[in-house]
């Protein structure tokens, strides 16, 4: 019925999937498959999904993902969010994993990408040649990350790169004991010439690097 189509078309792209293969078909999923799908917000949304080649218009320079406060992944797909200039997700209890695609970011200057008091964070992936221009890269207070990799020629221009976790008084060790895969590629967080540049990590990881 036309009621039918048009509640089909308020809804968009968001639906509930078991992919997990759990059986409990709690995840709701934001499935990105048209630029439109970008401006969708639902607080239950669990996982966004973006396809490759999406939100590169310039208006979409800013993504407020704390309208997703019950997020457990994020996936951008390849050649996306071109004028993206922060992805910031901090004090989501939830998460789990966020991963990023190759030449995402590519045209804007000065951003920030920060991962913060993220509880249940496992994986954190970027693709190359990603946010090549960004100032800012910021892993803190994720005490159960296992995996971190950001590819050749990515954050090229990052003049703060900071790995970190709160610690005590008595022990200002980095609380990352489940880290045992760093994979920094070529060319990641040279800095710029004309600015100074920082980079932070503190502590012991559980694995080798």
């Amino acid at each position: 019925s036309s009621l039918l189509i048009e509640m089909s078309g308020m809804i968009g792209n968001v639906l509930n999937d078991d992919t997990n293969g759990n059986g409990d078909g709690d995840d709701c999923v934001l499935h990105i498959q048209q630029d439109e799908d970008f401006y969708r917000m639902d607080f239950a949304i669990t996982s966004i999904r973006m396809n490759d080649g999406l939100c590169n218009e310039s208006v979409m320079s800013e993504w407020d993902l704390s309208v997703y406060p019950n997020l457990k992944e994020l996936t951008v797909g390849d050649d996306c969010i071109r004028y993206m200039s922060s992805v910031v997700l901090s004090g989501f209890a939830c998460l789990e994993k966020v991963a990023i695609g190759c030449n995402c970011g590519s045209s804007a200057a000065g951003g920030r990408f920060e991962l913060a008091h993220c509880g249940q964070l496992r994986s954190m992936r970027i693709g190359s040649d990603s946010c090549v221009e960004w100032g800012e890269f910021v892993l803190k207070d994720c005490s159960l990350v296992a995996e971190v990799s950001i590819g050749d020629g990515s954050f090229v221009a990052c003049v703060q790169a900071v790995f970190e976790s709160n610690g005590s008084a008595a022990d200002e060790r980095l609380d990352l004991p489940e880290l045992n895969q760093l994979k920094i590629g070529r060319e990641v967080f040279k800095g710029n010439e004309d600015k100074d540049s920082s980079f932070v990590m503190k502590g012991d990881c559980g694995g080798e690097q």
